[in-house]
């Protein structure tokens, strides 16, 4: 491909990437895939210095470049070293080479999903997409086992129904999971339904963990403070990026009364939380968390496509056997 690129534009959450020549039809028209020319890689590495605001002196590198499978999206790593953090983002570049983004989704019908999935957060390509909607359904999971240790509950002990969500604050998928659980938390009352937060940062999102790791501090202190910081960062999410997360959170922080500052900024500079979030992804990985949101209601992993649904499957706990587990802190 020798097309040369000459402007850029943003278009909502994508860079558009404007060429002199048109790939599209390059690409329909081959079986391989255009490679990315040395002049396109430059470009890219400035486009992403200036859109997830790097700081100034920043060393930005394009480190990876590979195919996504059955198509030709190019997923890229960048690397970002500066004085004060070093973290990679992926982002994903579409076949004609205009856009990038920070997801790619995979569209199939909901009838073609196992009974036991959801739309979620998976590892960002479809063929692991594909992966985790085949998985065989799975044997239920101890309650006791998913809620001991936990630093994040609202809701009785004693609640007939116990669901657990393993969550990422940068999946879109999760927002919108939390935005049910929240609907659901105001229907059925804490002595009748407990939600418990599980700390499940994926790897492949950039902030994910600075988020997870500021929220367990929170947590230390406060869950109720916890739910509201967590309420911010999910409402949020558009606005965060690797350059700005903790001045995010920190402002997330600064607005929860009963939180006290200089307690939380200890917390996060030290690092203190970090061995909580390790403790929540050691736990999904064993009870194969594959994806985020991962919801278990009352042992049972379930897999929703409407509020409506999460309504019902609460509604049938409650109604029905009651199993009940403590944490055990």
């Amino acid at each position: 491909m020798n097309a040369k690129l000459t402007t850029t534009h943003a278009v909502g959450g994508f860079l558009l990437l404007t060429l002199a020549a048109p790939v599209w039809a390059q690409v329909q028209n081959t079986t391989n895939c255009p490679p990315l020319q040395d002049t396109t890689k430059s470009m890219l590495v400035s486009r992403v210095r200036a859109r997830y605001q790097a700081e100034p002196g920043a060393l930005v590198q394009l480190t990876d470049d590979s195919l996504v499978t059955g198509g030709c999206y190019h997923r890229l790593i960048f690397d970002i070293q500066s004085a004060r953090q070093s973290y990679s983002l992926p982002l994903y570049l579409s076949p004609d080479q205009r856009y990038l983004t920070r997801d790619l989704t995979e569209v199939r019908p909901v009838g073609s999903m196992a009974a036991n999935t959801a739309p979620g957060c998976d590892g960002g390509a479809p063929a692991q997409a594909e992966a985790r909607a085949t998985l065989p359904p799975r044997a239920p999971v101890s309650l006791a086992t998913l809620v001991d240790g936990a630093v994040t509950a609202s809701g009785s002990a004693t609640a007939p129904a116990t669901l657990v969500v393993f969550s990422d604050f940068q999946c879109p998928y999760c927002k919108r999971s939390a935005e049910w659980l929240k609907a659901e938390t105001q229907q059925f009352d804490a002595k009748q339904l407990r939600v418990v937060y599980r700390f499940f940062p994926l790897s492949f999102h950039s902030w994910a963990k600075p988020a997870a790791e500021a929220a367990a501090c929170v947590a230390a202190q406060s869950p109720a403070a916890f739910w509201k910081f967590h309420d911010a960062i999910f409402a949020n999410q558009g606005s965060i990026n690797p350059g700005n997360v903790q001045d995010k959170l920190a402002e997330f922080a600064q607005a929860v009364p009963e939180l006290k500052m200089a307690d939380y900024k200890k917390c996060v500079e030290s690092g203190q939380s970090a061995q909580t979030v390790q403790n929540d992804q050691r736990l999904g990985t064993a009870v194969q968390v594959h994806g985020t949101p991962t919801m278990f209601l009352n042992g049972k992993q379930i897999g929703l496509q409407s509020p409506a649904q999460l309504h019902a499957a609460i509604e049938d706990v409650v109604k029905g056997p009651v199993q009940v587990a403590k944490s055990g802190r």
